[in-house]
């Protein structure tokens, strides 16, 4: 398939998801390490794993959403869980 322009399909991500065994270790490291600061941090519950479309139970039990200073894109969320590959049916 032939797209008829060559503009990129996405220009920016604003956030992606990072899931680890030891969050507060990665958190750490974003934080002192890169000087990123915490834009939001909460409880995981059902309507949250819903809207992510991730399976119950399986990212821990709370979120962290963290950005360089001020930043609007580029910004990571951060999980309990091991490393896996998106799907979607």
């Amino acid at each position: 398939m032939r797209l008829g322009s060559n503009k990129p399909l996405v220009k920016a991500l604003e956030c992606m998801t990072i899931s680890c065994p030891i969050p507060d270790d990665l958190l750490q490291i974003l934080l002192d390490g890169l000087g990123w600061e915490i834009l939001c941090e909460g409880p995981l519950d059902g309507v949250v794993e819903e809207v992510w479309g991730v399976k119950a139970g399986s990212a821990g039990k709370s979120f962290s959403v963290v950005r360089s200073p001020g930043a609007n894109r580029g910004m990571i969320r951060v999980v309990s869980g091991p490393e896996r590959h998106r799907t979607k049916s």
